[in-house]
């Protein structure tokens, strides 16, 4: 079976999960349709608001509002975060920065590219161990609610646990490591 590329196969792979079947369309399962949809949407954004995954990772040019008419504490210009942003990891060049809102006020005018992480990811860009983790998130979410199998929820939650392990990993090892302390008298020597 192919890895899932839209939120319906998503889905469908979850009513597999929870022995209810391939499904195609959501409305055609009634009570379950409208509760899998909910569970699908409440738990996508708590998790890709809880764990920073790196597919989720982007880098945008923020937008230059402007100088302020009144610049308080060291904060000269207003700069606008992207229309997806969640959080953000960083800014290059490196600038102390202030977010209030979806706006960054930085000291000086400059051009700045913002990583951070969007609120909606696309389905394609999810990794494949996230998506079984996903699959298996919702499935232990509805198990004993909609499938009334508490059982089925125990073998669900072991399978969710090593899958989360497993997509935590994968994000983890898709960026190098960085250094946690300069050590410039060492780096002289080489």
């Amino acid at each position: 079976m192919a890895s899932p590329q839209t939120e319906i196969e998503i889905q469908s792979n979850i009513s597999i999960v929870l022995g209810a079947g391939e499904i195609t369309d959501l409305s055609s399962k009634g009570a379950f349709g409208v509760d899998l949809q909910s569970a699908y949407d409440l738990l996508l954004d708590a998790e890709v608001g809880t764990n920073r995954w790196r597919f989720d990772a982007k880098i945008q040019q923020l937008s230059l509002v402007g100088a302020l008419a009144t610049p308080f504490d060291q904060w000269n210009y207003e700069y606008l975060l992207p229309a997806d942003y969640s959080s953000l990891q960083r800014i290059y060049p490196y600038a102390p920065f202030e977010i209030f809102g979806k706006s960054v006020y930085m000291g000086s005018s400059a051009t700045y590219l913002a990583e951070y992480y969007s609120n909606n990811p696309a389905v394609t860009l999810w990794s494949g161990p996230f998506k079984a983790y996903f699959v298996l998130k919702v499935a232990y979410y509805l198990a004993v609610s909609t499938a009334e199998n508490a059982q089925l929820a125990e073998q669900i939650e072991k399978r969710m646990l090593r899958a989360e392990s497993d997509a935590l990993f994968a994000s983890a090892s898709s960026r190098p490591n960085q250094k946690l302390k300069s050590r410039p008298y060492l780096a002289v020597r080489n």
